[in-house]
């Protein structure tokens, strides 16, 4: 997410970058977000396919690929359960001016500004033990 959607991301190597353990990378992110990270993660790709979809990017594949979903009927199958619509409609819909989702504001924060919030937390200790569980 920090080199773009396509990049392969670990916790490790996430929580090494931000100076945390993987535990309190996944603790911060079920504390602050309510999902896993695996689950932060593919929405956070799933929203960024969105966005590819409906400003012209060149086909469903490529949308998908850009933000690294290889399988494509997972990809579809993840996409209908988040937006209510294949992403072949979000696609073909991007022309229509009256064309609107609507979503939940705490699905469309970015991986790299909940970063921020959450080493901020830890730094102010705002995570207490009893949260990571």
């Amino acid at each position: 997410m920090l080199e773009g959607p396509s990049a392969p991301l670990y916790s490790n190597d996430l929580a090494r970058r931000i100076g945390i353990s993987p535990r309190t990378l996944q603790s911060a992110v079920r504390v602050v977000f309510g999902l896993s990270l695996h689950r932060y993660i593919r929405l956070t790709r799933l929203w960024s396919a969105h966005r590819f979809l409906q400003s012209g990017c060149r086909s469903v594949k490529d949308a998908a690929l850009r933000n690294g979903f290889s399988h494509f009927g997972d990809f579809a199958r993840l996409y209908k359960e988040v937006f209510g619509e294949t992403p072949s409609e979000t696609f073909s819909a991007r022309n229509r001016r009256s064309y609107r989702v609507e979503h939940r504001a705490n699905e469309t924060i970015r991986l790299d500004e909940w970063v921020g919030n959450a080493i901020e937390m830890l730094r102010n200790r705002e995570l207490k033990p009893s949260d990571r569980s």
